[in-house]
């Protein structure tokens, strides 16, 4: 926590009362019980369940109570002593919306002394006195007008895929340092607290909101992420879901009912599915999934402010399947240790799979010569030109991870469940859109602000195969 002389004495009460009101107890008091989905993301809200995150991403369909569990839990925010809540939704009418819901649970708490401002939004508990605590709810175009500059404990974003992605990273950007007065836990954890709700848009890593919850789903530090679709609402029979299906378009039904992310033609690997084509085999599976005949394709694409990577592929020559074994990204590195490491990580697997040097091929970016003659010199290692089609170049890829067959077939590519990074860029790697045109060139990475350099590897290993194989197949 902050050294005590930084803190002012409001900021002292917060801290040794926040966290002791029950969002779940507080909606029963109220009449309107919480179910489980709802008490599971309240109970986060109690002063140990909130040690260990500081943002929370909720993405659920409609009819399952996003907006009344956001209201329950900035109410018991807000009748904390010193605390500072603020509701930051889409629209206008929404933060009326609102308004009127908190203004009507207020009156409800029993010697409660709170006062609403409805032109600024505002509610203020314990007016002018050393207790005195505030809630105000805007909308996207009028947050800066209402409470920049004041301290934040809890930032509630409602239907947040809805906003404007630059307005919402501009919020988050100059409302969280808001919350900074209150410190950090021991674990480096702050104090404040942000929710986010909604239903889903566009693709995942395409927004601000939805990169939020990318990290709650791989479990970055102080990120929680929570999902439920339609058929986990609590309040709808089987019929009623089948009649909301009947009266939706399929685009509303997937986004708005299912929360699915936007997994159009813009997508590079399309048929990349995490759960179908990610494997944690031991060294004795992967051997048997190898088979006798086997070879290491070592795949380079070299880059310094974009990032530079390295998949290494093991290929069954016998049953034309490919697993990804390992990887290497990075973003301003220099040539030689990206080698280095690389081939480390070739000499490793090549020992452990027992794979001589005549069944290793190394490809790499055409256009990195520089790159090529320092492996050459500093390695004595032979890095081919990878091939290139303009028409289809990825369509190896997807071919392999579509696997053959009609029924339910077995991919003829996976990756190993530690190739965390290849796996995250395979998933969410888009074409740049033109017109809402997907074309042949990338979108930029918003993670990192580089250019799926895995994805290029992973179709330069796999393509340039392909050719190598059929060249062979003609000249024999």
């Amino acid at each position: 926590m902050s050294p005590e002389y930084f803190q002012t004495k409001q900021v002292k009460t917060y801290i040794d009362n926040y966290g002791r009101n029950c969002p779940v107890a507080l909606s029963e008091a109220m009449g309107m019980p919480m179910h489980p989905l709802q008490r599971d993301i309240a109970d986060l809200f109690t002063y140990d369940n909130r040690q260990d995150w500081f943002y929370i991403s909720v993405i659920w369909s409609r009819r399952i109570g996003k907006s009344a569990l956001a209201e329950f839990i900035a109410l018991s925010e807000v009748l904390t002593p010193c605390a500072h809540v603020a509701i930051i939704t889409h629209s206008s009418d929404l933060a009326d919306e609102y308004y009127a819901h908190i203004n009507k649970y207020l009156s409800q708490v029993p010697n409660l002394s709170f006062y609403p401002e409805k032109k600024r939004g505002k509610f203020v508990l314990n007016k002018d006195t050393d207790i005195e605590s505030t809630l105000i709810v805007a909308s996207e175009n009028t947050w800066e007008q209402r409470f920049v500059g004041k301290n934040l404990t809890l930032l509630v974003l409602d239907e947040t895929f809805l906003w404007d992605d630059t307005k919402l990273t501009r919020a988050l950007d100059k409302v969280t340092p808001a919350g900074l007065n209150y410190g950090s836990n021991e674990s480096g954890i702050p104090v404040m607290k942000t929710i986010s709700f909604s239903t889903p848009r566009k693709q995942k890593l395409a927004t601000k909101a939805g990169r939020n919850h990318y990290k709650g789903e791989r479990g970055e530090k102080g990120h929680k992420s929570f999902f439920a679709d339609i058929y986990q609402s609590p309040f709808l029979s089987e019929r009623d879901i089948e009649t909301y299906k009947a009266s939706s378009s399929e685009s509303t039904w997937n986004q708005e009912y299912l929360c699915l992310f936007d997994s159009s033609n813009s997508t590079v690997l399309r048929n990349f599915n995490q759960d179908k084509h990610v494997k944690d085999f031991s060294i004795e599976e992967i051997e048997q999934y190898l088979g006798g005949e086997s070879m290491l394709i070592a795949s380079f694409d070299p880059g310094a402010a974009d990032g530079g990577g390295f998949l290494l592929i093991g290929h069954n020559t016998r049953n034309g399947k490919f697993i990804v074994l390992d990887e290497w990204w990075r973003k301003y590195e220099l040539s030689r240790i990206h080698l280095e490491e690389s081939f480390e990580k070739v000499d490793s697997w090549q020992s452990r799979l027992n794979i001589p040097d005549d069944n290793v091929i190394y490809f790499s970016d055409p256009a990195g010569l520089d790159f090529r003659l320092t492996a050459q010199r500093d390695f004595d290692r032979i890095l081919n030109k990878a091939k290139k089609s303009k028409d289809n170049h990825y369509d190896t890829a997807n071919d392999l991870l579509a696997g053959r067959g009609t029924e339910n077939p077995e991919p003829d590519l996976v990756v190993l469940e530690p190739c965390q990074e290849a796996i995250r860029q395979f998933q969410y790697a888009e074409f740049k859109l033109v017109g809402d045109i997907p074309t042949k060139n990338y979108a930029q990475d918003r993670e990192f602000g580089s250019h799926w350099e895995l994805v290029d590897c992973l179709v330069y290993a796999l393509y340039s195969n392909q050719v190598m194989e059929n060249n062979t197949i003609i000249l024999s």
